[in-house]
Formats: C-alpha cells, sequence, structure tokens
C-alpha cells in the first residue's frame, strides 16, 4: 500500500501557484472529518465492548467485516475523499 497525503481543512480555496502540488494530495474537509471522527469512536467502542477475553479469529473476522461495512478502511477512506486539486477553487 501507497502511503496517501490527505489534508484535513476548513478552507476551500487555495492560491493558484499551489495546483501542481495539490494533485497528490487528498483533502478532508475539517466538520465532515468531525462526524467521521466521532461516528469512527463509537464504533470501536461497541467492538471493543464485544472484546472477548482472550482475543480470537472469529472477533477479529467480526471487527475486520464492521470497519469494512461501515467504510472505515484505509482503502475506502481514500476513495472516498476527493484530491485537493479538484476540490478546492484557485485563486491569485
Amino acid at each position: 500500500m501507497d502511503i496517501e497525503t490527505v489534508v484535513i481543512t476548513p478552507t476551500s480555496v487555495a492560491k493558484e501557484a499551489c495546483r501542481a502540488i495539490l494533485d497528490k494530495i487528498y483533502i478532508w474537509e475539517a466538520e465532515q472529518f468531525r462526524e467521521w471522527s466521532v461516528s469512527v469512536i463509537g464504533c470501536l467502542r461497541r467492538l471493543a465492548a464485544r472484546m472477548p477475553p482472550q482475543v480470537d479469529l472469529v472477533w477479529r473476522e467480526e471487527v475486520i467485516q464492521e470497519l469494512e461495512k461501515e467504510r472505515y478502511t484505509l482503502e475506502a477512506i481514500i476513495k472516498d475523499l476527493p484530491l485537493a486539486s479538484r476540490y478546492f477553487k484557485f485563486v491569485d
């Protein structure tokens, strides 16, 4: 898996001079990130509450399935985020 750059920001405006570097950076709008983080923390708490005393492969598989279903995997997150060069309004 490649390392991806994700910028969490409240702004949607960038200088035109930044356009070239923003072709390889993903954007996560700050309020959407806050909402996502509350949701994922709730999911992790629910999963932890169901964790057996001896973690087993069945529980691990349940965790993987739940995270995939809720789209909390790295692959799903990156797929859902826009590239910065398509997100920002560019100004001089």
